[in-house]
């Protein structure tokens, strides 16, 4: 498949992690030496795709929107709440749901705050459960203002396609810098 394809070609070559791509293939963000976003070419021209860099810990917190419904879903809300939903509300996007790539503080450390002020539900994959158990040590040892680790609504399935507006993606499991590490496949429509 693709991320086969993309960590074959890139995944090693440490020079490459962090940075985004566009081939013929499509748009690709690694990460950690593994795959952390795809976006085919076609997708994009249909996807707002706006990134957040997060202090103090320099995650990127993904906002991704369909251009023609609003639809929105957050990838990896690690902090910086206030900064994220004030995107979402200037630009009108209707918030869908929230996912992570994995469990630690750094990634969902926002995650509360979100749903507590706009509903929607937050999907993680099920082998995070240990290190969300971790999370009130890690928001401690950050200065986290809330300890609570985010409550999971459902658990990301490799077998469902998740759809925002007129997107849909895919989960690919990449265990490795957590056990429940995971990747999304954005299709082409």
């Amino acid at each position: 498949g693709v991320g086969e394809w993309v960590f074959k070609n890139y995944g090693r070559s440490r020079n490459m992690r962090g940075r985004k791509f566009l081939n013929d293939k499509g748009v690709f963000l690694l990460r950690d030496g593994k795959l952390d976003i795809f976006l085919p070419e076609s997708t994009e021209r249909c996807m707002n795709f706006h990134k957040i860099v997060i202090p103090p810990f320099v995650t990127n917190c993904y906002i991704l929107s369909c251009e023609e419904t609003a639809e929105t879903i957050i990838i990896d809300p690690g902090a910086e709440a206030a900064s994220i939903l004030d995107y979402i509300d200037s630009n009108q996007l209707q918030l869908k749901f929230i996912v992570a790539t994995h469990g630690h503080a750094d990634h969902v450390g926002a995650v509360n705050e979100i749903k507590r002020q706009k509903g929607v539900p937050f999907y993680l994959h099920e082998k995070e459960q240990t290190v969300l158990a971790a999370f009130p040590l890690g928001a401690r040892k950050f200065g986290f203002a809330d300890e609570n680790p985010p409550e999971v609504d459902a658990y990301l399935d490799i077998d469902q396609t998740y759809h925002f507006g007129n997107n849909s993606f895919r989960v690919l499991e990449t265990p490795g810098h957590s056990p429940g590490g995971v990747c999304f496949l954005f299709d082409e429509h």
